[in-house]
Protein backbone atom coordinates (compact mmCIF):
# COMPACT_ATOMS: atom_id res chain seq x y z
CA UNK A 1 0.00 0.00 0.00
CA UNK A 2 1.33 3.08 -1.18
CA UNK A 3 2.22 5.82 1.73
CA UNK A 4 -0.11 8.80 2.06
CA UNK A 5 2.08 12.13 0.71
CA UNK A 6 2.79 14.10 3.43
CA UNK A 7 1.49 17.51 3.72
CA UNK A 8 3.92 20.07 1.99
CA UNK A 9 5.60 22.96 4.46
CA UNK A 10 7.65 25.50 3.32
CA UNK A 11 11.05 25.66 4.93
CA UNK A 12 11.82 28.17 6.76
CA UNK A 13 15.25 29.04 6.49
CA UNK A 14 17.09 28.58 9.83
CA UNK A 15 14.25 28.57 11.80
CA UNK A 16 15.48 24.86 13.47
CA UNK A 17 18.75 26.39 13.81
CA UNK A 18 17.39 29.63 15.65
CA UNK A 19 15.07 28.03 17.64
CA UNK A 20 17.95 25.85 19.40
CA UNK A 21 20.62 28.09 19.63
CA UNK A 22 19.57 30.38 22.10
CA UNK A 23 18.96 33.08 19.50
CA UNK A 24 14.99 33.98 20.51
CA UNK A 25 15.27 34.91 23.76
CA UNK A 26 11.90 35.39 24.37
CA UNK A 27 9.98 32.32 22.80
CA UNK A 28 8.25 30.03 24.87
CA UNK A 29 10.61 27.39 23.93
CA UNK A 30 13.42 28.78 25.26
CA UNK A 31 11.71 31.04 28.41
CA UNK A 32 10.43 27.27 29.69
CA UNK A 33 14.05 26.27 29.74
CA UNK A 34 15.74 29.61 30.83
CA UNK A 35 17.55 30.36 27.75
CA UNK A 36 18.36 34.00 27.34
CA UNK A 37 20.09 35.18 23.57
CA UNK A 38 23.64 34.26 24.21
CA UNK A 39 24.59 35.88 20.68
CA UNK A 40 23.27 39.41 19.96
CA UNK A 41 25.27 38.81 16.35
CA UNK A 42 21.77 37.03 15.70
CA UNK A 43 19.15 39.32 16.63
CA UNK A 44 18.67 39.62 12.11
CA UNK A 45 17.22 35.83 12.50
CA UNK A 46 15.05 36.64 15.01
CA UNK A 47 13.80 39.87 13.18
CA UNK A 48 13.72 37.80 10.05
CA UNK A 49 11.95 35.20 11.79
CA UNK A 50 9.44 36.82 13.73
CA UNK A 51 8.56 38.83 10.32
CA UNK A 52 7.79 35.61 8.36
CA UNK A 53 5.04 34.36 11.87
CA UNK A 54 3.48 37.90 11.17
CA UNK A 55 2.76 36.93 7.69
CA UNK A 56 1.81 33.43 8.50
CA UNK A 57 -0.54 34.86 11.36
CA UNK A 58 1.00 32.12 13.64
CA UNK A 59 -1.05 32.92 16.56
CA UNK A 60 1.75 31.41 18.48
CA UNK A 61 4.42 33.79 18.52
CA UNK A 62 4.73 35.31 22.41
CA UNK A 63 5.15 38.67 22.63
CA UNK A 64 6.50 40.32 25.64
CA UNK A 65 4.80 43.88 25.57
CA UNK A 66 8.43 45.40 25.35
CA UNK A 67 8.68 45.56 29.27
CA UNK A 68 5.93 48.09 29.42
CA UNK A 69 3.28 48.01 32.06
CA UNK A 70 0.07 45.96 31.40
CA UNK A 71 -3.72 46.54 32.57
CA UNK A 72 -3.91 43.56 35.26
CA UNK A 73 -7.25 45.00 36.78
CA UNK A 74 -8.86 42.02 34.85
CA UNK A 75 -7.21 39.20 35.96
CA UNK A 76 -5.77 37.64 39.30
CA UNK A 77 -2.38 36.61 38.12
CA UNK A 78 0.01 38.54 35.17
CA UNK A 79 2.54 36.01 33.46
CA UNK A 80 5.91 37.50 32.36
CA UNK A 81 9.51 36.91 31.62
CA UNK A 82 10.88 34.64 35.01
CA UNK A 83 12.72 35.95 37.66
CA UNK A 84 15.65 34.11 36.66
CA UNK A 85 16.24 36.25 33.76
CA UNK A 86 16.66 39.06 35.82
CA UNK A 87 19.12 37.29 37.48
CA UNK A 88 21.58 37.04 34.22
CA UNK A 89 20.56 40.22 32.88
CA UNK A 90 20.81 44.03 34.60
CA UNK A 91 19.26 46.12 31.83
CA UNK A 92 16.21 43.83 31.20
CA UNK A 93 13.16 44.54 33.51
CA UNK A 94 10.99 41.42 34.17
CA UNK A 95 7.90 40.79 36.30
CA UNK A 96 6.47 38.20 37.61
CA UNK A 97 2.99 37.52 37.43
CA UNK A 98 0.95 39.84 40.24
CA UNK A 99 -2.23 39.56 41.97
CA UNK A 100 -4.36 42.96 40.64
CA UNK A 101 -4.25 44.65 44.26
CA UNK A 102 -0.27 44.94 43.70
CA UNK A 103 1.61 46.89 42.27
CA UNK A 104 4.40 46.02 39.53
CA UNK A 105 7.48 46.16 40.51
CA UNK A 106 11.09 45.85 39.12
CA UNK A 107 12.83 42.90 40.29
CA UNK A 108 16.24 43.67 41.48
CA UNK A 109 18.92 41.04 40.13
CA UNK A 110 19.88 38.46 42.50
CA UNK A 111 22.22 35.53 42.14
CA UNK A 112 22.75 33.24 44.86
CA UNK A 113 25.68 34.75 47.29
CA UNK A 114 27.22 31.18 46.83
CA UNK A 115 28.43 31.46 42.84
CA UNK A 116 31.50 33.41 43.00
CA UNK A 117 31.60 33.58 39.03
CA UNK A 118 29.15 35.22 36.90
CA UNK A 119 29.47 32.37 34.31
CA UNK A 120 26.49 30.23 34.22
CA UNK A 121 27.19 26.99 35.27
CA UNK A 122 25.85 23.96 33.24
CA UNK A 123 23.58 20.74 34.08
CA UNK A 124 25.95 17.92 33.53
CA UNK A 125 25.25 15.05 31.63
CA UNK A 126 25.36 12.78 34.56
CA UNK A 127 22.87 14.94 36.71
CA UNK A 128 19.32 15.58 35.81
CA UNK A 129 16.85 17.52 37.51
CA UNK A 130 14.83 14.28 39.06
CA UNK A 131 18.40 12.67 40.51
CA UNK A 132 17.73 10.92 43.73
CA UNK A 133 20.31 13.56 44.27
CA UNK A 134 17.98 16.23 44.85
CA UNK A 135 15.88 14.28 47.07
CA UNK A 136 18.85 13.40 49.21
CA UNK A 137 19.98 17.63 49.48
CA UNK A 138 16.10 18.01 50.61
CA UNK A 139 15.69 15.34 52.73
CA UNK A 140 19.08 15.59 54.20
CA UNK A 141 19.96 19.09 54.91
CA UNK A 142 17.04 21.39 53.93
CA UNK A 143 14.18 19.46 55.55
CA UNK A 144 15.55 18.91 58.93
CA UNK A 145 16.51 23.18 58.75
CA UNK A 146 12.48 23.66 58.76
CA UNK A 147 11.16 22.37 61.75
CA UNK A 148 12.32 22.17 65.86
CA UNK A 149 12.67 18.39 65.96
CA UNK A 150 13.32 16.24 62.97
CA UNK A 151 11.50 12.73 62.88
CA UNK A 152 9.25 10.69 61.22
CA UNK A 153 6.46 13.80 61.06
CA UNK A 154 8.51 15.69 59.04
CA UNK A 155 6.75 17.01 56.65
CA UNK A 156 9.06 18.71 54.41
CA UNK A 157 10.49 14.99 53.88
CA UNK A 158 7.65 12.68 53.84
CA UNK A 159 4.95 14.84 52.17
CA UNK A 160 6.14 17.26 49.55
CA UNK A 161 8.90 14.82 48.10
CA UNK A 162 6.76 12.18 47.21
CA UNK A 163 4.16 14.76 46.02
CA UNK A 164 7.03 16.34 43.65
CA UNK A 165 7.66 12.39 42.23
CA UNK A 166 4.17 12.98 41.02
CA UNK A 167 3.48 16.73 40.38
CA UNK A 168 5.64 18.12 37.89
CA UNK A 169 5.12 21.53 39.64
CA UNK A 170 6.16 20.43 43.00
CA UNK A 171 9.29 18.86 41.24
CA UNK A 172 10.21 21.86 39.56
CA UNK A 173 10.34 23.72 42.48
CA UNK A 174 11.79 21.19 44.53
CA UNK A 175 14.64 20.62 42.03
CA UNK A 176 15.16 24.46 41.82
CA UNK A 177 15.91 25.02 46.22
CA UNK A 178 17.98 21.66 46.46
CA UNK A 179 20.20 23.17 43.44
CA UNK A 180 20.44 26.68 45.25
CA UNK A 181 21.58 24.57 48.10
CA UNK A 182 24.07 22.01 46.24
CA UNK A 183 25.43 25.25 44.38
CA UNK A 184 26.48 26.47 47.72
CA UNK A 185 27.61 22.88 49.41
CA UNK A 186 29.70 22.68 46.35
CA UNK A 187 30.89 26.59 45.08
CA UNK A 188 33.49 26.71 42.45
CA UNK A 189 31.87 23.61 41.08
CA UNK A 190 30.15 23.00 38.11
CA UNK A 191 27.30 21.03 39.39
CA UNK A 192 23.95 22.73 38.02
CA UNK A 193 22.94 25.45 37.03
CA UNK A 194 20.51 26.99 39.86
CA UNK A 195 19.15 29.80 37.76
CA UNK A 196 17.92 27.80 35.13
CA UNK A 197 16.09 25.87 36.75
CA UNK A 198 14.66 28.47 39.74
CA UNK A 199 13.19 29.89 36.12
CA UNK A 200 12.10 26.90 35.21
CA UNK A 201 10.08 26.60 38.26
CA UNK A 202 8.85 29.92 37.81
CA UNK A 203 7.47 29.24 34.25
CA UNK A 204 5.66 26.38 35.84
CA UNK A 205 3.79 28.53 37.91
CA UNK A 206 2.92 31.06 35.28
CA UNK A 207 1.47 28.05 33.66
CA UNK A 208 -1.02 27.80 35.63
CA UNK A 209 -1.64 31.40 36.64
CA UNK A 210 -5.75 30.90 35.96
CA UNK A 211 -6.40 28.76 39.56
CA UNK A 212 -9.79 28.76 38.42
CA UNK A 213 -9.29 25.87 35.56
CA UNK A 214 -7.83 23.62 37.97
CA UNK A 215 -9.71 21.74 40.44
CA UNK A 216 -9.20 21.85 44.49
CA UNK A 217 -6.22 19.36 44.79
CA UNK A 218 -4.22 20.82 42.17
CA UNK A 219 -4.80 24.43 43.79
CA UNK A 220 -3.60 22.84 46.88
CA UNK A 221 -0.39 21.41 44.84
CA UNK A 222 -0.26 25.09 43.49
CA UNK A 223 0.20 26.68 46.94
CA UNK A 224 2.29 24.00 48.05
CA UNK A 225 4.80 24.91 45.38
CA UNK A 226 5.07 28.27 45.96
CA UNK A 227 5.69 27.70 49.58
CA UNK A 228 8.46 25.45 48.25
CA UNK A 229 9.72 28.08 45.92
CA UNK A 230 9.72 30.87 49.07
CA UNK A 231 11.92 27.81 50.96
CA UNK A 232 14.11 28.58 47.51
CA UNK A 233 14.08 32.16 49.48
CA UNK A 234 15.63 30.88 52.43
CA UNK A 235 18.09 28.73 50.92
CA UNK A 236 19.72 31.40 48.47
CA UNK A 237 18.76 34.52 50.28
CA UNK A 238 16.91 36.24 47.35
CA UNK A 239 15.35 39.67 47.56
CA UNK A 240 12.54 38.27 45.42
CA UNK A 241 10.64 36.72 48.18
CA UNK A 242 8.49 40.22 48.25
CA UNK A 243 6.72 39.12 45.16
CA UNK A 244 6.87 35.44 46.07
CA UNK A 245 5.04 36.18 49.17
CA UNK A 246 2.31 38.36 46.67
CA UNK A 247 2.00 35.31 44.75
CA UNK A 248 1.03 33.23 47.24
CA UNK A 249 -0.95 35.28 48.95
CA UNK A 250 -2.93 36.13 45.24
CA UNK A 251 -2.87 31.91 45.04
CA UNK A 252 -4.28 31.51 48.63
CA UNK A 253 -7.56 34.36 47.72
CA UNK A 254 -8.07 31.43 44.89
CA UNK A 255 -8.34 28.47 47.75
CA UNK A 256 -10.24 30.93 50.54
CA UNK A 257 -7.29 31.62 52.78
CA UNK A 258 -5.03 29.49 55.06
CA UNK A 259 -7.85 28.55 57.35
CA UNK A 260 -9.70 27.28 54.65
CA UNK A 261 -6.86 24.89 53.65
CA UNK A 262 -6.31 23.78 57.44
CA UNK A 263 -10.23 22.97 57.75
CA UNK A 264 -10.45 21.02 54.67
CA UNK A 265 -9.17 17.60 56.31
CA UNK A 266 -6.14 16.96 53.37
CA UNK A 267 -3.06 16.12 55.22
CA UNK A 268 -0.99 18.51 52.45
CA UNK A 269 -3.46 21.58 52.75
CA UNK A 270 -3.12 21.13 56.36
CA UNK A 271 0.89 20.86 55.77
CA UNK A 272 0.65 24.09 53.89
CA UNK A 273 -1.35 26.50 55.92
CA UNK A 274 0.73 25.85 59.02
CA UNK A 275 4.01 26.55 56.99
CA UNK A 276 2.13 29.53 55.66
CA UNK A 277 1.73 30.65 59.42
CA UNK A 278 4.92 30.14 60.23
CA UNK A 279 6.39 32.32 57.03
CA UNK A 280 3.93 34.95 57.09
CA UNK A 281 5.35 35.85 60.89
CA UNK A 282 8.84 35.91 59.69
CA UNK A 283 8.12 37.58 56.42
CA UNK A 284 6.05 40.19 57.64
CA UNK A 285 8.62 42.78 59.41
CA UNK A 286 10.68 42.49 55.96
CA UNK A 287 7.88 43.46 53.89
CA UNK A 288 5.93 46.45 55.59
CA UNK A 289 6.00 47.61 59.57
CA UNK A 290 2.42 47.75 59.77
CA UNK A 291 2.28 43.90 58.44
CA UNK A 292 5.18 43.21 60.39
CA UNK A 293 3.68 44.75 63.81
CA UNK A 294 -0.06 42.69 62.84
CA UNK A 295 1.86 39.68 62.46
CA UNK A 296 3.44 39.26 65.71
CA UNK A 297 0.98 40.84 67.48
CA UNK A 298 -1.53 38.31 66.27
CA UNK A 299 0.95 35.03 66.64
CA UNK A 300 1.49 36.77 70.62
CA UNK A 301 -2.12 35.26 71.03
CA UNK A 302 -1.85 32.19 69.53
CA UNK A 303 0.36 29.09 70.29
CA UNK A 304 2.95 27.85 67.32
CA UNK A 305 1.95 25.01 65.19
CA UNK A 306 3.14 21.36 66.31
CA UNK A 307 4.00 23.23 69.52
CA UNK A 308 1.69 20.73 72.29
CA UNK A 309 2.57 17.83 69.56
CA UNK A 310 6.29 18.10 70.15
CA UNK A 311 5.72 18.92 74.32
CA UNK A 312 3.48 15.29 73.99
CA UNK A 313 5.80 13.53 71.88
CA UNK A 314 9.10 14.39 73.38
CA UNK A 315 8.80 15.43 77.02
CA UNK A 316 12.42 14.56 77.67
CA UNK A 317 13.13 17.69 75.29
CA UNK A 318 10.79 20.37 77.50
CA UNK A 319 13.72 22.25 78.56
CA UNK A 320 14.60 22.84 75.14
CA UNK A 321 11.06 23.72 73.76
CA UNK A 322 10.55 25.75 76.68
CA UNK A 323 13.45 28.17 76.21
CA UNK A 324 12.85 28.29 72.13
CA UNK A 325 9.01 29.58 72.93
CA UNK A 326 10.46 31.94 75.22
CA UNK A 327 13.46 33.08 73.18
CA UNK A 328 10.28 33.58 70.01
CA UNK A 329 8.42 35.35 72.49
CA UNK A 330 10.76 37.47 73.90
CA UNK A 331 11.75 38.82 70.37
CA UNK A 332 7.84 39.57 69.34
CA UNK A 333 7.77 41.81 72.53
CA UNK A 334 11.34 43.18 71.52
CA UNK A 335 10.11 44.06 67.79
CA UNK A 336 6.69 45.08 69.24
CA UNK A 337 8.24 47.94 71.49
CA UNK A 338 10.87 48.97 69.23
CA UNK A 339 8.06 49.32 66.48
CA UNK A 340 5.38 51.45 68.88
CA UNK A 341 8.75 53.38 70.33
CA UNK A 342 9.53 56.72 69.13
CA UNK A 343 12.14 57.05 71.59
CA UNK A 344 15.60 55.31 71.36
CA UNK A 345 15.80 54.27 75.14
CA UNK A 346 19.16 52.46 75.50
CA UNK A 347 18.87 51.62 79.18
CA UNK A 348 15.35 50.13 78.34
CA UNK A 349 17.30 47.94 75.10
CA UNK A 350 20.09 47.08 77.01
CA UNK A 351 17.89 45.43 79.93
CA UNK A 352 15.99 43.29 77.11
CA UNK A 353 18.40 42.47 74.82
CA UNK A 354 20.81 41.09 78.47
CA UNK A 355 17.71 39.28 79.54
CA UNK A 356 17.71 37.79 75.79
CA UNK A 357 21.19 37.36 76.02
CA UNK A 358 21.21 35.25 79.55
CA UNK A 359 18.37 33.09 78.47
CA UNK A 360 20.13 32.26 74.81
CA UNK A 361 23.48 31.45 76.77
CA UNK A 362 21.12 29.00 79.20
CA UNK A 363 20.35 26.81 76.00
CA UNK A 364 22.40 23.51 76.15
CA UNK A 365 24.31 22.88 73.20
CA UNK A 366 23.63 18.93 73.46
CA UNK A 367 19.49 20.00 72.98
CA UNK A 368 17.91 20.08 69.57
CA UNK A 369 16.60 23.31 68.48
CA UNK A 370 19.05 25.84 68.38
CA UNK A 371 18.81 26.13 64.28
CA UNK A 372 14.91 27.26 64.38
CA UNK A 373 16.29 30.23 66.41
CA UNK A 374 17.97 32.07 63.26
CA UNK A 375 14.52 34.84 63.34
CA UNK A 376 14.79 36.23 67.34
CA UNK A 377 18.18 36.11 67.21
CA UNK A 378 18.05 38.69 64.36
CA UNK A 379 15.78 40.69 65.89
CA UNK A 380 17.48 40.65 69.34
CA UNK A 381 20.81 41.43 67.03
CA UNK A 382 19.02 44.56 65.77
CA UNK A 383 17.69 46.03 68.86
CA UNK A 384 21.80 45.95 70.01
CA UNK A 385 23.65 48.93 70.80
CA UNK A 386 26.35 47.13 72.84
CA UNK A 387 29.23 45.81 70.72
CA UNK A 388 29.69 42.46 72.73
CA UNK A 389 26.34 41.76 72.39
CA UNK A 390 26.34 42.61 68.66
CA UNK A 391 29.25 40.44 68.60
CA UNK A 392 27.96 37.45 70.13
CA UNK A 393 24.38 37.25 68.35
CA UNK A 394 27.17 37.88 65.07
CA UNK A 395 28.86 34.62 66.12
CA UNK A 396 25.97 32.55 66.85
CA UNK A 397 24.52 33.41 63.27
CA UNK A 398 28.16 32.86 61.94
CA UNK A 399 28.08 29.46 63.32
CA UNK A 400 24.22 28.82 62.05
CA UNK A 401 25.69 29.57 58.40
CA UNK A 402 28.51 27.07 58.29
CA UNK A 403 26.33 24.69 59.31
CA UNK A 404 23.50 25.03 57.26
CA UNK A 405 24.46 27.22 54.24
CA UNK A 406 21.38 28.51 54.18
CA UNK A 407 22.58 32.09 52.24
CA UNK A 408 19.69 33.73 53.82
CA UNK A 409 21.77 33.88 57.47
CA UNK A 410 25.03 35.68 55.15
CA UNK A 411 22.24 38.24 54.07
CA UNK A 412 21.10 38.97 57.37
CA UNK A 413 24.45 39.60 59.15
CA UNK A 414 25.04 42.39 56.10
CA UNK A 415 21.79 43.33 56.96
CA UNK A 416 22.52 43.88 60.61
CA UNK A 417 25.58 45.69 59.98
CA UNK A 418 23.83 48.50 57.96
CA UNK A 419 21.29 48.80 61.13
CA UNK A 420 24.19 49.15 63.59
CA UNK A 421 25.55 51.43 61.69
CA UNK A 422 22.38 53.82 61.30
CA UNK A 423 21.93 56.97 62.64
CA UNK A 424 20.32 56.16 65.96
CA UNK A 425 17.31 58.67 65.19
CA UNK A 426 16.20 55.83 62.80
CA UNK A 427 13.80 52.85 64.24
CA UNK A 428 15.36 49.63 62.52
CA UNK A 429 12.11 48.19 62.34
CA UNK A 430 11.22 50.97 59.68
CA UNK A 431 14.72 49.43 57.60
CA UNK A 432 13.82 46.41 57.34
CA UNK A 433 11.67 46.57 54.64
CA UNK A 434 14.19 48.70 52.44
CA UNK A 435 16.73 45.62 52.31
CA UNK A 436 14.38 42.34 52.19
CA UNK A 437 15.86 39.39 52.98
CA UNK A 438 13.93 36.10 54.19
CA UNK A 439 14.96 35.52 57.92
CA UNK A 440 13.65 32.46 59.10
Amino acid sequence: MARTPRKYVPKVKGERRINCDRGVPECAKCVSKGIRLENPKRSHLVHHRQSLFQKSGDADLPDDGGGEDRDISQIHLEPATAIGEARRDNQRQPYLWLDKDITIRHLEPCRSMATPSTQTLQVTSTQSPATPSNDAAVSDHIAPEMVVIDDCNNGWRNLVLPLACADELVMSAVVAVSAFHLSERAAGQRIVDADVLYSRAICELQRRQDLQHYDVDARYHIVLAIVVMLLAMIVNGCSDFPIMFRMLQSALDMVGGENVMAAGGQVIADFSAQQIRKMRVYASPFLSLDEGVSAVTTQVQQSWAGQQLYQQTYPDQSQALGLISSLRDQAFQIYLHRASSAEDSLAASTHLISNFKQMLESFPEALPGEHVLIWPIFIAASESYITDHQQFFAHFLERQFLRSGFVNIRKALESLRRIWARDRTENWTALLPKQPVFVM
